[in-house]
This record gives C-alpha cells, structure tokens and sequence, in this order.
C-alpha cells in the first residue's frame, strides 16, 4: 500500500464519493450526486454546536450497535445531539438504462447527476483539464483516460492497461487512485481503476502542439492536443524518458471448464502448480432402484484461461494424467478468444507426453488475445476409463 485509504479525493486526484457529500454540505454550489442505493426520509435543516447549518436525516441509522440507549439506539450521535444520515436514499428496481436526479430550487432544475449503464469497452477517450500550457519544459497538464462503451458511458469495471506516448512533450507521471496498487508513477503504461487513469504531462521547450496518445490492445485509441505556447526561459535538462511496466491483471490468470466431474478437481487447480491436484470430468453416477452405477466418460470437454488482458500465444503444455479412469484425449484443439468469438489456432502441431503428468507441448502460429480454450475430444467415449485429467496447465 502505497497511500491511505481515507480521503475525499485519491492520489490520482479522481474524486471519491465522499467528496460530494462535502461539497452537498460546505459549499453553496447547487449539486446533487447518485450513488446505487433507497428513497425513504427528507432532510432537516441541523445546526452544529458553533452554529453552522448542514442538513441531515432524523433516524436510526443503526450504523454503531455499541449505542443501546439514548433517543437514537444504535446510532452514533452527534455533539449536538442529533443522529441521521447525510444522505437520501431510494429503493429502484434495477434495469439496465439510465437514471437520472434533479435537483430544484423554486420549482427551477438548479443541478443534474445521471448514472447510465456501461456496455462492452469499446474505445479510451481523453480528457485534458486545460486547452494551452507554456513551453517552457516544466508546465504540466492533467489528461484523465476512461475506458468507454460505443456510447461514451464510463466502463465502471475495466482494467485495461494503458498505454501513453506524448509527443511535444513529456510523461511527468501516471496513476489510476488505487492505493493498494503497486505500479510505478513514473512509466509510459497504467492498469484502469473503475475504468479510469491519469497522465501527468510536462510541456516541452517549442512551441507548437503537445500530444497525448492513448492505446488500448482490441480498443480504439484517441490522443489529445494541448497548444503550448513561447515562454521567456525553459528548462533545459532533458527529462528521463519512462519504460513500459506491465502487472498482471488483479484476480487474473482464471481457469474455467465446461464441466466438472467432482467438487473436489475444480478448473483453479490445473493453475496451481501442484501436480497431486487437477482438474478431471471424470463422475460416477451411483446406482438406483431402476438403473445401475454409470461412468462413463464424456464425449467431449473444454477448459480455458483467461488472462485478463491480451497477449501473444504460441504454445501451451498440458501434463494429462493417465491411470485407470484417466487417459490422454484422442484430438486437443485450440482456440484464443479475440475480443468477439473464439479463434481456431493455425498451424497447430502437437507433441504428446509419453507419461502421466508429464506436459503435451501444443504450438502454433503467434496470436493475440486474452483467453485461452482448449477443446479435448476423448479416446474412449462411453468408457469409464475414457474421462480426462488435467494436472498442470502452462501458456
């Protein structure tokens, strides 16, 4: 960790939640500002013990189960004597769309906040918080990066790396507000978190236009233009320039499967690196009053990883392991996931293990992409000693 955790705005200058909630009682700005939550109370008009207003629900907010007694059990309860929430709250059925608040003062919309639902990434968009800066090698600028569906709405849940190039100019620093992560401010590359990142630019010493291009693999990119303008001196040490850094995507490499024989041989243990647990459709149905004990294997299965953001594959090694309900599959085929469907690999040549546990080594032509599916056909269908088993699984 890297920074607190508490805080109106986070490190990369992106504004909390919280902050609104301030800025909804210490400025005289209209504003109104949506989180997903429940309509039930109005506000009152409070007082704090020096006299200055704020407004705050009358309830059991039940938020502090230490306070049994008193007029507000349950409640923290302020110096003043007053307990409540800061907040209004609604209960909305959810569907996809939009939602939308209004604030009015005198019957006149003072202040507007919308929340719309985010489809697919489809693109990174720019934004700058200034149209000009001097040339004079030391002025910055501010340029936030959001990952956007078609429709320009903020993808709330993308991690997209990022990648800056600034001509005209320098990178002074990135940073996406997540404080528990761990990637360098100063690098040409930043993770997105909750769909968003921050370049930090310095202008350079000519005037002319400084540009900010951001790349996205499978997403259309876009690049910002800042004028930057004569200054009457300039720094002249020449910036250091700033290296890729490339993390692995949080939560990411996953293992999944079409089906699993057992609770106990889950897709999460080919990824282990532990050879005495693995993946396996193998079952056994027991026997009924009607229909005897049944095991045998399926036709066909597929399992897959997913990296979490694109790549280049080239191989795989799969160790199968084979004893007496287990043996190698008759066809393993393939496929990377594009950003749209499963691909086919080409030029697919295989080298089969000669002992259990031991990897099949798959190649095939380079290709990019974030996941990873490899479709196995089984030498025995139908035959309890026909199921597969994965122990280890390598990209």
């Amino acid at each position: 960790m890297k920074a607190s955790f508490f805080g109106a705005v986070d490190t990369a200058g992106f504004p909390k939640d919280m902050y609104h909630l301030f800025r909804s009682q210490w400025t005289d700005e209209p504003m109104v500002h949506l989180l997903p939550m429940t309509w039930n109370r109005e506000f009152d008009a409070k007082k704090t013990t020096d006299g200055r207003a704020y407004l705050e629900t009358t309830e059991a907010t039940g938020d502090d189960r230490t306070f049994t007694d008193g007029p507000y059990p349950g409640s923290y309860t302020s110096p003043n004597g007053s307990a409540g929430k800061l907040h209004l709250t609604w209960h909305v059925p959810y569907r996809p769309g939009e939602l939308r608040a209004v604030a009015r003062q005198n019957g006149e919309a003072v202040a507007t906040d919308v929340l719309r639902t985010a489809g697919s990434p489809h693109a990174v968009r720019l934004t700058a918080d200034r149209d000009s800066l001097a040339a004079d090698g030391r002025s910055l600028a501010f340029v936030t990066a959001d990952i956007v569906d078609a429709h320009g709405v903020t993808v709330p849940g993308a991690l997209h790396l990022i990648s800056f190039d600034v001509t005209g100019g320098r990178l002074a620093g990135v940073d996406n507000g997540r404080q528990e992560s761990a990637e360098r401010y100063q690098a040409s590359t930043r993770t997105a978190f909750h769909g968003k990142a921050l370049a930090i630019v310095r202008s350079g010493t000519e005037p002319g236009t400084l540009k900010v291009t951001a790349r996205v693999d499978g997403l259309r990119p876009d690049t910002a233009r800042l004028h930057t303008t004569p200054a009457r001196r300039a720094v002249t040490t020449a910036p250091a320039p700033f290296r890729p850094d490339h993390p692995a995507p949080p939560d990411h490499p996953r293992a999944d499967a079409g089906y699993s024989g057992r609770r106990d041989t889950l897709p999460a243990a080919m990824l282990d690196g532990d050879p005495a647990t693995g993946w396996s459709n193998a079952f056994t149905k027991p026997a009924t009053a009607l229909l005897p004990a049944f095991g045998g294997a399926r036709a066909e299965d597929w399992v897959s990883v997913d990296f979490g953001r694109r790549r280049t594959f080239d191989h795989l090694a799969v160790s199968f392991t084979t004893d007496a309900a287990h043996t190698l599959p008759a066809r393993a085929e393939v496929a990377v996931w594009d950003g749209h469907a499963y691909l086919p690999v080409t030029g697919a040549r295989t080298r089969w293990a000669t002992g259990s546990d031991s990897p099949t080594v798959i190649t095939f032509d380079a290709v990019r992409g974030s996941r990873l599916r490899l479709t196995l056909t089984s030498a025995h269908p139908g035959r309890p000693e026909g199921a597969v088993r994965i122990s280890r699984l390598d990209c």
